[in-house]
């Protein structure tokens, strides 16, 4: 299990905790069904508003992660455009870089050729 938390309700813990509500939910109801051979109207109502209940807590903790997935893929997203943003930056820096480089070196090259002509 990864160790780094997420800061607000979001967390690793959160994950564990709603799958293993979900297991319990999902042991409960397969325990119900297998030992209860013979029911009366009130146990089987009983079992019908459980996993009611059950399918309810499932359906809200999914759209919950669903929902806090979405959010936090839109910011990744936001923060790698700020980084490609600052890299197409440095990209045109280099660039001009490379053409000041390069006149130098052509200047540099012109001396040395000057010089051996000359002297």
């Amino acid at each position: 299990m990864n160790k780094e938390k997420k800061s607000g309700w979001y967390s690793d813990d959160t994950i564990v905790l709603a799958l293993l509500i979900s297991g319990v939910l999902v042991c409960f109801t397969i325990g119900v069904s297998v030992f209860i051979v013979k029911g009366n109207d009130k146990t089987v109502g009983a079992f019908e508003a459980i996993s009611a209940v059950g399918g309810l807590l499932l359906s809200i903790s999914t759209v919950f992660f669903v929902v806090k997935t979405y959010s936090a893929q839109k910011q990744q997203i936001r923060i790698q455009n700020i980084q490609i943003d600052i890299q197409k930056e440095q990209i045109e820096d280099n660039k001009k870089d490379l053409e000041f480089n390069r006149a130098l070196d052509i200047v540099y090259k012109q001396l040395e050729h000057s010089k051996e002509r000359f002297i």
